[in-house]
């Protein structure tokens, strides 16, 4: 009996190290260069833009919170570049469609025992954004979002977020002044062809909001965080 079943274990093992080498061997070296280049061009990515918004973060006093924006931002990066180099595994559920920007909000789970964060992302065209972006490349002082106005322009209304939960003193905080912008972010933004993303987190901590404004690269599409799906959060699309 027990040499019956050392021959099972014997052939398991073989079997499963066949099924690896069959997986690896599905990839050509050309196509592993590939998805290896893909990962460079995407952790770069990446990378800078977590420069950009550590040093946003930093000027709020909220450098603690740059996690929450490495989660909403990975997934975004990472199916873009790699959509880029032709390789994608997206399902419909992994994305909202935006043609006309839109904002997307959602109570993102962050540690274990931990509340979820509430997250507004407010994404907008270039006609939509326009009088930001104009005030702030003819040198006007401190630019910055209202994002109440924006959700008027993009929107045609103030929507209530209801899935956040949130009181109307937390969510009235949202919609003031949302960040003032250098020129850093202006460059970032025109590199996206003027599509802005604005991320917005709220802290239970001291009630208030925190943001985040970066070019908006993967227009038309807003992605959600690894691990969520459209069905967990609250979109409205933006007017045309």
């Amino acid at each position: 009996m027990k040499k019956k079943i050392a021959v099972v274990l014997v052939m398991s093992l073989i079997l499963s190290a066949n099924s690896v080498f069959a997986i690896s061997a599905v990839y050509t070296s050309t196509e592993t260069k590939l998805i290896e280049t893909a990962e460079q061009t995407f952790q770069s990515r990446l990378d800078q833009a977590m420069i950009s918004i550590e040093e946003q973060l930093e000027a709020q006093d909220a450098l603690d919170r740059a996690d929450i924006y490495e989660a909403i931002l990975t997934p975004m990066i990472k199916h873009q570049t790699y959509a880029e180099y032709g390789i994608s595994s997206l399902e419909a559920d992994d994305r909202f469609y935006a043609p006309n920007g839109g904002t997307v909000s959602y109570l993102q789970p962050r540690y274990t025992g931990m509340v979820p964060v509430p997250i507004i992302v407010t994404c907008l065209t270039p006609s939509q954004s326009a009088a930001t972006i104009s005030g702030l490349s003819t040198g006007a002082e401190n630019p910055f979002f209202i994002l109440s106005s924006i959700l008027l322009t993009t929107l045609g209304y103030i929507p209530k977020f209801s899935s956040l939960g949130l009181g109307a003193n937390a969510l009235g905080l949202a919609l003031g002044v949302v960040s003032y912008m250098n020129y850093q972010q202006l460059r970032n933004i025109k590199a996206c062809d003027n599509y802005v993303m604005i991320i917005k987190t709220y802290s239970f901590v001291d009630g208030s909001w925190d943001t985040g404004i970066l070019g908006w690269a993967t227009h038309p599409y807003i992605y959600m965080p690894d691990g969520m799906t459209t069905a967990d959060a609250e979109f409205i699309p933006g007017v045309a």
